[in-house]
């Protein structure tokens, strides 16, 4: 199985621990939206479990 992080959206990578980090100033009571994109490639007969 392969996945491979195809855009990281701003975030600081760690490809040792595979983890996305965002460092973001935010006012209190705010929400915003991150986004990222990756793709996985596995055998056919294998299914692919998100959790």
């Amino acid at each position: 199985m392969e996945v491979k992080l195809e855009d990281e959206g701003g975030a600081t990578v760690d490809k040792d621990r595979g983890s996305l980090t965002w460092r973001i100033p935010m006012d209190p009571r705010t929400t915003k939206e991150l986004k990222f994109t990756y793709s996985v490639k596995h055998p056919k007969d294998q299914p692919v479990v998100l959790e």
